[in-house]
């Protein structure tokens, strides 16, 4: 009887070992980020698959100066993210943080940083932002862990805007660049229309994972569209009689 007793005490005191080492094994306070492949922006954001950018050879970065982080360059084997930003622009700063975020999610692609302010000093002061807080636009710590370039004489912004037939182009907008060289997605993001809502992330993970892209179809037609082309029509039918 009393080995029996002495048993079960044992197994008691098992138990309560057992009950401790569970408390002291650590938990995860964070979910793993999961690209939400369901996201569709709304039209106006929506970004379709006759966009003017899609299928062009992207500008080279080569005449960019670099004021953070090392050279990048397209077509050499890498997937690239060409992201406009601007010093000036700290309405669009939960983007930068955002950019940032996904450049620690893929480490396989380079993610370049290309300002659109007039001098490298804005640059540099902007760095001197980092790690702070801006609570106005919801920004808990200012982070931008990518290469961050200035763009002497707007060439590249200018060679951008003309490869994507945008008449200028504004902080936020974004370039996602294959292996090869070629533009395979563009958007444009803004205050009213952040990074998480996109679907810049999904079109990177489908990439890296080689997979067909999503497609939006081509741009609906409205009715100023149908209007200008039967005022051509209409042009062409005096000419011709």
């Amino acid at each position: 009887e009393k080995k029996e007793e002495k048993k079960q005490e044992e197994k008691k005191e098992e138990k309560k070992e057992e009950k401790k080492e569970e408390k002291h094994v650590p938990v995860s306070l964070f979910k793993p980020f999961v690209v939400n492949e369901s996201i569709k922006p709304p039209a106006r954001f929506l970004i379709f698959d006759d966009d003017a950018a899609i299928g062009k050879t992207a500008p080279s970065l080569s005449s960019l100066k670099f004021v953070r982080g090392e050279p990048v360059e397209v077509g050499q084997g890498k997937i690239v993210v060409v992201f406009f930003w601007a010093s000036f622009a700290d309405g669009d700063f939960p983007v930068v943080c955002s950019v940032s975020q996904m450049a620690k999610r893929w480490p396989t692609i380079q993610v370049v940083g290309v300002s659109l302010d007039s001098s490298e000093e804005h640059i540099e002061k902007f760095t001197t932002k980092i790690g702070c807080m801006f609570p106005e636009i919801k920004v808990s710590k200012l982070e931008a862990d990518f290469p961050l370039a200035f763009d002497a004489n707007r060439a590249v912004r200018t060679a951008y805007s003309k490869v994507a037939s945008l008449p200028t182009l504004n902080a936020s907008c974004m370039f996602l660049v294959d292996q090869a060289g070629t533009i395979v997605w563009r958007e444009q993001f803004s205050q009213a229309h952040n990074f998480t809502a996109g679907q810049f992330e999904v079109q990177i993970k489908r990439l890296v994972n080689n997979l067909p892209l999503i497609k939006n179809g081509n741009k609906p037609k409205t009715d100023s569209d149908e209007e200008e082309s039967m005022d051509l029509a209409g042009d062409d039918d005096g000419m011709l009689f």
